[in-house]
């Protein structure tokens, strides 16, 4: 599990839904926005769409929180962070989600 310092609060959470800039992959997408603190804050939405089962919903969100938590020390500080997953990312192993996230994260230059 993430330490709380790194999890967002409702009230970021909703002006990073808001504000934040979007980038895209095959199987994700993240919206981010700056903060004033010096660690980044993350957030994992999967929707129905994604995935009927709650089960598997709740395991895409716990393999990438996994991942962030793994390599939270390649991002870079002062980002509110919200990914989100489509469809069709219920299907991949923890490797190919792993090299999503990270290359998502990249793109966004957050890493």
């Amino acid at each position: 599990m993430l330490p709380k310092k790194h999890r967002l609060n409702k009230d970021i959470l909703k002006k990073v839904l808001k504000f934040g800039k979007r980038f895209d992959s095959e199987f994700a997408f993240l919206k981010i926005i700056p903060t004033k603190n010096n660690y980044p804050s993350f957030s994992f939405v999967v929707s129905k769409k994604t995935a009927k089962s709650a089960v598997k919903r709740n395991t895409i969100k716990r393999r990438a929180r996994h991942i962030i938590w793994k390599n939270i020390g390649l991002f870079k500080t002062g980002a509110a962070i919200v990914y989100f997953f489509k469809p069709g990312s219920d299907k991949l192993k923890s490797k190919e989600l792993e090299r999503d996230i990270l290359a998502l994260s990249k793109k966004a230059k957050i890493i």
